[in-house]
This record gives structure tokens, C-alpha cells and sequence, in this order.
């Protein structure tokens, strides 16, 4: 069941962070309108091309957060290269306070529960996520990429494990804002 408070939050992240022109209507997945960081030699589309081709994490669709009852008054989105978002993280301002996220596997959606407390503040450098055998770390790099917007934009890497398998690194962004 969605609450008015999640619809009006998907559609507020949608919108701060969907240009038109960049959603591909054949899918339906969300993305960022942010620029993505140019590649370092340490960062290609490997270990995000091998996650999506596996099925291990796929990107989230427009359904997926309105159908979600994730909770928090500010939110922080995953990236990868080729723009798609794999993971969207909320959560309350406080110490005490848990993060809530949601990823797309080839199963569908995953909801996941912080791992630790410290609420949006320790959103907006790291994430440990985990649920339903899988869990999502995102480790930011440097200072804020330059922007016009609320939003504090970072190049990041996302590992993901699913069962027994490895973390692979995903070069990308992590976006936080209200």
C-alpha cells in the first residue's frame, strides 16, 4: 500500500532528477539528469556490465519506486556510468535513525534495511544496505561534483553481493539531496 507521503517523494526525486530526455520510454527505468564522471583508468562499465548481464542488479523502474514504501525525508540515488539508477537510499535526519533503500535484481524489486544507524548524514558519504540475502555498499570519492541544485553529486563506487557472490566494483555517481 502507498502512502501519500511516498508518492509525493517518488515524484519529487523523479522530478529533481529526471530530465525528459532521459528516460528511455522502452524501459522505463528512472535515471539521473547528472553528468556522469568521466571514466579513471581504475573505473570502466566492466563490473556494471557484468552485474546487469547476470541479472544480479538491474535498473529501477519509474514502478518500482511508486510501489515502494521506503520512508525518509531525504533520499541519495546510485548511478552507474551509463546512467542508469541501481539504487535508491532514504532516510531521516538523525544519529539514531536507519536508512532505507531499494534495488532492482532479475527477481524485481529488494527493499533493504541500513546496517548501521546515523541516518541521511551518513548517507550522504557511504551506504551499507542489506535484505533478502543481498547487500549494497556505495563509497563516495572527493569533494561534490560542481551543481546548481540542492543535491550534492559525488563520484562513488557500488559493490553488490548476492548470495555467495563476490562484490563487483560499479564506478558511478551517488546523488543526496531533499
Amino acid at each position: 500500500m502507498k502512502g501519500p507521503g511516498l508518492t509525493l517523494a517518488a515524484t519529487l526525486l523523479l522530478s529533481a532528477c529526471t530530465a525528459p530526455s532521459d528516460r528511455d520510454a522502452s524501459d522505463d527505468t528512472a535515471t539521473l539528469a547528472t553528468p556522469a564522471p568521466a571514466p579513471t583508468p581504475a573505473a570502466s562499465l566492466d563490473g556494471s556490465e557484468r552485474i546487469e548481464r547476470r541479472g544480479l542488479l538491474l535498473p529501477i523502474r519509474t514502478e518500482d519506486i511508486e510501489n515502494a514504501e521506503l520512508k525518509g525525508e531525504l533520499a541519495c540515488a546510485f548511478t552507474n556510468l551509463k546512467g542508469h539508477t541501481l539504487l535508491i537510499a532514504r532516510a531521516n535526519v538523525g544519529s539514531q535513525e536507519r536508512s532505507m533503500g531499494l534495488a532492482r535484481t532479475g527477481q524485481g524489486p529488494i527493499l533493504l534495511m541500513g546496517l548501521g544507524r546515523g541516518g541521511f548524514g551518513a548517507l550522504e558519504t557511504r551506504a551499507a544496505l542489506g535484505g533478502e540475502d543481498a547487500n549494497i555498499w556505495v563509497e563516495t570519492q572527493g569533494e561534490p561534483l560542481a551543481d546548481r541544485s540542492e543535491a550534492a553529486t559525488r563520484n562513488a563506487s557500488l559493490r553488490f553481493t548476492s548470495g555467495a557472490e563476490e562484490p563487483e566494483p560499479v564506478p558511478g555517481t551517488w546523488t543526496c539531496g531533499p
